[in-house]
């Protein structure tokens, strides 16, 4: 299953092998400096945009890279679950990361800390609807 946990100076969303795969993507690594804001959200209504490329089977799973107007966002969802929405101030190389998690809310609070002392996360939204 995907993970985001912090590494240093950096957010790291790592996939597994099969994930990967299905996201046609290795693992994200970006400056903890860009992360705009951090919060629980229901996966299905935060996803935007055309999937490409990736994998998608609507409500069950959605991997890959989505493209829209606002920029593109990188998702790892599986299932009706949870997930983590991390904000970045940059476009570069994704506006958005949404990552299923069982304990979304936790993960969440654990990165806008980590976020936090680095003194850049303006905006640390909490959960909304999800």
């Amino acid at each position: 299953m995907a993970t985001l946990t912090s590494d240093g100076d950096h957010l790291v969303l790592k996939l597994g092998p099969l994930e990967k795969l299905a996201a046609l993507h290795g693992d994200v690594r970006v400056p903890l400096e860009q992360v705009r804001a951090i919060r629980k959200v229901d996966p299905w209504r935060s996803l935007r945009g055309l999937r490409a490329p990736g994998t998608g089977i609507p409500y069950v799973l959605a991997y890959g890279t989505f493209r829209s107007r606002k920029g593109k966002d990188f998702a790892a969802v599986k299932g009706r679950g949870a997930a983590v929405l991390v904000e970045l101030e940059c476009r570069k190389p994704f506006k958005r990361l949404l990552v299923s998690a069982a304990d979304a809310g936790r993960i969440a609070t654990k990165l806008r800390r980590a976020a936090r002392a680095k003194g850049r996360c303006r905006s640390l939204w909490r959960s909304r609807g999800g």
